[in-house]
């Protein structure tokens, strides 16, 4: 959001040319608790970029995508993710979709 849509300078990845995979790569120490903070304070961030957006037809800073479109691929991102989760989820445990715990 803020580096395509917002064209914000000076934004650190976790990925590069020599390790495009780098976001993948997570230290063995790290914790949900460790980046549950930091997840929050870039969804504000972001947030605030969707807030200062005139409309949702406003183009970005970079490849001319619209908010719209910015925001509809971040929504089926996160759909594909939580598929991934429930599946990983029924096949520790066994449980699948909706069903309640016995």
């Amino acid at each position: 959001m803020r580096d395509v849509f917002a064209g914000q300078d000076g934004l650190v990845f976790d990925w590069s040319e020599g390790d495009p995979d780098g976001e993948l790569h997570v230290p063995q120490d790290l914790t949900m608790a460790d980046l549950l903070p930091d997840y929050a304070a870039e969804t504000q961030r972001c947030d605030a970029v969707v807030a200062a957006a005139v409309s949702l037809d406003m183009c970005s800073a970079q490849r001319g995508f619209s908010l719209r479109r910015v925001l509809l691929h971040l929504i089926e991102e996160t759909a594909r993710h939580l598929g991934h989760i429930d599946l990983l989820r029924e096949r520790a445990g066994g449980r699948v979709g909706e069903e309640p715990a016995i």
